[in-house]
């Protein structure tokens, strides 16, 4: 199966790194996958372990020449499923997918607090850039395959504020060598990491 995940930014930050982990978790599974970043931060975390598993890594700072590239990529990649992060950029991705009759199936991951996100800001007028985006979501939503959100509290808070959202919760955690001893170290209840229902295998 071909995939395509797409990320903002790559830095060291919680959402460039749990894309670098699904796409290596992805392609451990056989999968040729497509990992794609639109900028690069001041620092950034290493990719060369990457190397071998079938993962491309792209890096564009114009957000123009990203959509451009991202256009023709979606028309000719022919992927089974792209997953993207971040409301904001899942939006665009599927707008481009929607007016480029892609077929692909469009995976969105919700990160944070609609309220804290300026993109789709509930109480944003519909007149301002929240709102517009807000009423583009509400568009496409019927286009998008899956919604997901990092937790089953965040999913529902999706719910509640948006009618036409179906956002399920998907804890953002990928069961592999390097997860373990890394959460440990931080978790004072280090035996719940332990149970299933807990871990998400990608």
């Amino acid at each position: 199966m071909k995939i395509a995940i797409i990320s903002h930014v790559l830095d060291f930050s919680g959402v460039p790194i749990a894309q670098i982990r699904l796409s290596k978790a992805m392609a451990d599974r056989g999968h040729r996958v497509d990992l794609y970043f639109l900028g690069r931060g001041t620092r950034y975390p290493s990719i060369d372990n990457i190397s071998g598993r079938r993962v491309s890594i792209s890096n564009y700072g114009s957000t123009l020449r990203a959509v451009t590239y991202l256009a023709a990529t979606l028309t000719k990649g022919n992927y089974s499923y792209v997953f993207v992060a971040e409301d904001h950029l899942g939006i665009l991705i599927t707008l481009l997918a929607t007016l480029l009759f892609v077929k692909s199936r469009i995976i969105v991951s919700s990160r944070v607090q609609p309220y804290d996100a300026q993109s789709i800001y509930p109480n944003a007028s519909l007149f301002s850039k929240s709102g517009i985006t807000r009423l583009l979501y509400r568009l496409l939503s019927s286009k998008i395959f899956l919604m997901t959100a990092v937790s089953n509290d965040l999913a529902s808070t999706y719910r509640k504020l948006f009618s036409w959202s179906t956002h399920v919760g998907l804890y953002n955690i990928i069961s592999d060598s390097f997860a373990p001893s890394h959460l440990t170290e931080f978790s004072p209840q280090k035996n719940r990491l332990r149970d299933p229902k807990f871990t998400v295998v990608a």
